[in-house]
């Protein structure tokens, strides 16, 4: 409360009183760009490979497009989580993972012989063109995004461990267009792999 002393018509002073109002802000958080600045490619959990000198988070819109030379980045253990990727430049993925959530390219092609490849969040877009392989790994789009990956031919589940082709949540699309083969056949020693579309989701093949 604030309190304001004013002059009455007989001259008497008194006493007003005012309320404050306090308005809570929306919350914002702010996105910065890191890009990869190593020419001969490696391990995306050195940060000496990017140009922030750390390695890229949640809040990071990544840019993968080194000029004058074709690096590939790999991904072996972690699951890396950012907002948005922008690749250019081929991306191999053995373990661990990479998560994105907001709409993103991988052109440069992509290779999975493990690991999991996630778009998650309402309207997002995780397109993946060029050259594609993917064996071994899991696919997810999830709470309504599109996973898209037409360069895929063929699919291989995991040996001796399971892997999956999963949408999940309404509006949640996986398409793999071009899918012509497709291995995974549950048994104690072979590859092991399920398709799930779950909660509104919609695998595509």
């Amino acid at each position: 409360m604030v309190a304001r002393r004013s002059v009455g018509r007989r001259g008497v002073r008194s006493r007003r009183f005012e309320r404050l109002l306090v308005e809570l802000l929306e919350t914002r958080q702010l996105l910065s760009t890191v890009d990869w600045v190593n020419a001969s490619g490696g391990s995306w959990d050195v940060g000496s490979n990017w140009s922030t000198g750390t390695v890229p988070g949640p809040s990071d819109n990544v840019v993968i497009n080194f000029t004058g030379a074709t690096p590939t980045i790999k991904i072996s253990a972690n699951v890396e989580s950012i907002a948005s990727l922008t690749a250019a430049d081929p991306i191999s993925i053995t373990g661990g993972g990479l998560t994105v959530s907001a709409s993103s390219t991988i052109s440069g092609g992509l290779t999975m012989t493990g690991g999991s490849l996630t778009a998650t969040g309402s309207g997002v877009t995780l397109d993946v063109s060029g050259t594609t392989g993917v064996s071994g790994a899991s696919l997810y789009a999830e709470g309504g995004a599109t996973l898209s990956l037409p360069g895929v031919t063929e699919y291989t589940g995991g040996d001796g461990y399971s892997t999956t082709l999963e949408a999940s949540g309404t509006g949640s699309v996986l398409d793999l267009p071009h899918l012509a083969t497709w291995e995974g056949a549950v048994n104690c020693c072979g590859p092991v792999a399920q398709i799930s579309a779950l909660s509104g989701g919609t695998v595509s093949l």
